[in-house]
């Protein structure tokens, strides 16, 4: 089959399927389910301090590929040029990413409540806690 898609320009939303009639019945179910796929689609975004990204991330980007295999969705961390741009974005379905915005925002809050620092001149670590709360 031969699909034509109108492009962006063209206000109309008619796509044209031509061909055998099984090769378009196959096609137009096709574009059916992909249409419904893309109706279901949702986006989030989420600020995160961009000094977690790293941590976020993880190494070779082990984290955020769980994060992302766990839950079927794209997580899009913003790139660390000096833009220091904290928004991260999360696609998918929609109940997918409402799962993967609550995972990321507990991590991101514990992230922010606790900070290592190494104490200066000492081989010991210091926690820090937030004692900022969004609670009132």
């Amino acid at each position: 089959a031969r699909i034509h898609i109108p492009s962006i320009k063209n206000t109309s939303e008619i796509i044209n399927v031509t061909g055998t009639r099984n090769s378009t019945a196959k096609a137009i179910k096709e574009l059916e389910e992909i249409i419904l796929k893309l109706k279901n689609v949702s986006e989030k975004e989420i600020l995160i301090d961009q000094r977690h990204h790293g941590a976020m991330i993880g190494v070779k980007g082990k984290n955020v590929i769980q994060l992302q295999e766990t839950f079927n969705v794209k997580i899009t961390f913003p790139s660390p040029a000096p833009t220091k741009n904290n928004l991260v974005k999360i696609r998918g379905l929609k109940d997918d990413v409402n799962k993967a915005f609550q995972s990321i925002s507990e991590l991101a809050k514990a992230l922010n409540e606790s900070l290592k620092f190494l104490k200066p001149g000492a081989g010991n670590e210091v926690l820090i806690n937030d004692s900022k709360s969004n609670s009132c």
